[in-house]
C-alpha cells in the first residue's frame, strides 16, 4: 500500500490539520443560517420548518443508516446499472430522510423519546381538530368576521 505523508497529514486523515478548520467553517455557517432562518421578522411557515428540521434531525442522523441498510438488502445497488449514480443518489436521500422523519416522530411519541429521538415526549394528536367551542359558534358576530387567525391579524379578537 503506498500511502503517501505529507506536512498536513495523510490524504484520508477526516482529523488531518487542514480539514479541520473547514469542518469548524461549515458548522458555524450552518449554525448561523438556522440563527438567520428563525429571526423575528420570518414566516411562519419558514419558523414551523425550521423548528421541524431541528426537532427531527437527530433522530434523522441515528436512523438514516438504518435504512440504507434496508434498501441495500433489498438489492436497491443494483439500480445503478439503469439509473446514473448521481440519479441514484437523490432519489436515495429522497426516500432515506422522509423516511427518518416518519420514524422520528413515532418514537418522539414513545416513553423512550428523549434517548431514541433527543427531544422530550410528544403527546398523540388527534388525526381530526376538534369542533369549535359552542359558546364560538352561538356568537353570529363571530362566524362572520372569519377564524380566529384573522380576527388576530385585523385586530378583532374579542
Amino acid at each position: 500500500m503506498n500511502l503517501k505523508i505529507t506536512v498536513l497529514g495523510s490524504g484520508s486523515d477526516p482529523f488531518q490539520p487542514s480539514v479541520i478548520p473547514f469542518n469548524v467553517g461549515a458548522v458555524t455557517c450552518g449554525y448561523l443560517a438556522g440563527v438567520a432562518l428563525v429571526q423575528p421578522g420570518r414566516s411562519r411557515r419558514v419558523k414551523a420548518v425550521v423548528r421541524s428540521g431541528s426537532d427531527n434531525a437527530y433522530g434523522v442522523y441515528l436512523s438514516h443508516m438504518l435504512f440504507i441498510i434496508t434498501l441495500t438488502w433489498v438489492g436497491w445497488g443494483r439500480l445503478s446499472s439503469v439509473i446514473p449514480w448521481p440519479g441514484l443518489c437523490v432519489a436515495t436521500v429522497a426516500i432515506v430522510f422522509p423516511s427518518g422523519i416518519a420514524l422520528t416522530s413515532v418514537l418522539a411519541r414513545t416513553p423512550l423519546a428523549v434517548p431514541l429521538t433527543g427531544r422530550t415526549q410528544v403527546p398523540w394528536r388527534r388525526l381530526r381538530r376538534s369542533p369549535p367551542h359552542p359558546a364560538v359558534l352561538s356568537d353570529p358576530d363571530r362566524l362572520t368576521m372569519g377564524t380566529g387567525l384573522e380576527q388576530q391579524r385585523n385586530g378583532q379578537w374579542r
